[in-house]
C-alpha cells in the first residue's frame, strides 16, 4: 500500500498549480506580450490605415466606430499599446478577440470565416442609434485585457 502522505502531496501540488493558473493577480491585464498572456495599456483601431479609435492608459477614448443600417463596414484592425506605448498584436494562436456590445439591437460584429477570434473585424449596422462596444483579449477561459467602452454610432 502506498503512503497516504504521497497522495496528499500530489493533491497539494495539483491544487497549487490550479490556483496559480495563469498567474493573474486580479488585474484583467496580466502577463507578457511574447508569451501566452497579453499586457496591454490601451488600443488603436484603424481602417484603411486611418486611426478611428485610440486611447492609452488613463486617457479618454478618442474617436469611435460608425456603421450604417443594412451595411457591413470596411475592415477594422485592432492593435494594442504596451507600457512604452509601442504597438503589438496578440498571438492569435493563444489569444482571441472577443467583444461585448451594450445594445446588440444596434450593431453586430462580423469576422471572415476561418478568421474568427482574430484581431480584425467588420461591423454590421442593424438599427440606428448609439451604443458602446468593449473588446477583450481572451486567453483560454479569461480575459487578459478588457478595453474601455468605445462609442458606436449606427445611422
Amino acid at each position: 500500500m502506498k503512503n497516504p502522505h504521497s497522495y496528499f502531496m500530489i493533491f497539494f501540488v495539483a491544487l497549487i498549480l490550479v490556483i496559480s493558473g495563469c498567474g493573474e493577480d486580479g488585474n484583467p491585464v496580466a502577463g507578457d506580450n511574447n508569451g501566452e498572456h497579453t499586457r496591454a495599456y490601451g488600443l488603436k483601431i484603424s481602417s484603411s490605415g486611418v486611426t478611428v479609435v485610440n486611447y492609452f492608459k488613463d486617457q479618454p477614448v478618442q474617436g469611435g466606430l460608425n456603421a450604417t443600417v443594412g451595411d457591413t463596414t470596411a475592415h477594422f484592425e485592432i492593435e494594442f499599446f504596451d507600457q512604452d506605448s509601442s504597438m503589438f498584436v496578440p498571438n492569435p494562436g493563444t489569444q482571441e478577440l472577443r467583444w461585448t456590445i451594450e445594445n446588440e439591437a444596434n450593431v453586430s460584429v462580423w469576422q471572415h470565416p476561418g478568421e474568427e477570434g482574430g484581431f480584425e473585424f467588420h461591423l454590421i449596422g442593424l438599427q440606428a442609434g448609439l451604443t458602446t462596444i468593449e473588446f477583450q483579449v481572451y486567453h483560454e477561459t479569461h480575459p487578459d485585457f478588457v478595453s474601455k467602452e468605445i462609442p458606436v454610432t449606427v445611422q
